[in-house]
């Protein structure tokens, strides 16, 4: 349900935007529903497509995806570097994109091909909390929000903006309007969505194999 929130908006994942007929570079802050600063969202113009990309990255360290969240256009290369010092077994089962790497250490820099726009998230089969996420996007303009909460498109007349964020996956689309002035260059929104509780999992067959095999307590 959407209620009105002063100078901000509350929204699920998609927004109706009035803008200036001119495009303008808009900083977008967004904040989750605590008022507190959603990091890693996506903030997507509908438009025209972006030119792929030959090499994004999507490292692994400290036992992390990072970044945690990468925005690429429809036809990007990813390259998995692993900078840890063990080994990884990067997966998706995702409808975007369904692919494994096997195992590999810091030698191995394998290359996937993203050609289906959607999200495709990341597991490590070896690490079973590693999580990560790649938007693959039809459009130009898509961009994750800092650790502030902020991002920054250009808005060109009534646009709608895109708006995704790992907590949102198992959450309805709803639609607002807000009105942005032709000297506004500030926006916020707050989207309805908490923090989820992560349950401490229990490490999988393969980790514990793998645990025993090197010594790896973690």
């Amino acid at each position: 349900m959407m209620r009105p929130l002063g100078s901000s908006f509350l929204i699920g994942l998609l927004a109706l935007v009035t803008t200036a007929a001119h495009s303008e570079p808009v900083q977008v802050t967004l904040t989750d529903a605590n008022g507190q600063p959603l990091e890693f969202a996506v903030i997507s113009v509908p438009g025209e497509p972006g030119r792929p990309l030959e090499q994004a990255i999507m490292d692994q360290i400290d036992v992390q995806f990072r970044p945690h969240v990468l925005t690429v256009p429809v036809g990007s290369k990813v390259l998995f570097p692993n900078s840890d010092n063990i080994r990884h077994h990067v997966y998706s089962f995702s409808e975007a994109k369904t692919f494994e790497t096997q195992l590999y250490a810091n030698e191995a820099r394998p290359t996937i091909s993203f050609d289906t726009a959607g999200i495709v998230a990341l597991g490590c089969n070896i690490h079973d909390q590693m999580r990560g996420y790649i938007y693959v996007s039809p459009h130009q303009q898509s961009n994750v929000t800092d650790a502030t909460g902020r991002a920054t498109v250009n808005l060109n007349g009534d646009t709608e903006l895109l708006i995704w964020h790992p907590w949102l996956q198992q959450q309805k689309r709803e639609q607002i309007t807000v009105a942005v002035k032709d000297d506004q260059r500030e926006l916020s929104l707050q989207v309805d969505v908490k923090a989820t509780e992560q349950s401490e999992e229990k490490p999988s067959r393969l980790q514990e194999r793998f645990n025993r095999r090197t010594g790896n307590d973690e």
